[in-house]
């Protein structure tokens, strides 16, 4: 391999090494993630795709906690969350 090669899949390893350390909130500021208006985030950046599973998860089995709690289905929770986090962000911006 010649040494621009070399450099480029350093680069590239760099860059994805990055957002695997990233959290919810870097996710969302460098707009690699967005709230969707179900409750869950969508990537908008394959590198972000693992983040995206494990938020999704961990939300999903948050809605189904409540909505076992209060009647309700899980996609009325999810609605509902998705419209305060939408409320939340709005007034940070």
């Amino acid at each position: 391999m010649n040494f621009k090669k070399i450099m480029m899949i350093l680069v590239l390893l760099g860059l994805s090494q990055s957002i695997w350390a990233l959290n919810l909130k870097e996710a969302r500021l460098k707009g690699f993630v967005t709230e969707m208006e179900t409750g869950y985030i969508k990537g908008l950046n394959v590198d972000a795709k693992d983040l995206v599973i494990e938020v999704n998860k961990k939300r999903e089995k948050y809605y189904m906690k409540i909505s076992s709690e209060n009647g309700a289905t899980v996609k009325e929770v999810a609605t509902r969350a998705a419209a305060k986090l939408q409320k939340k962000h709005n007034k940070q911006e």
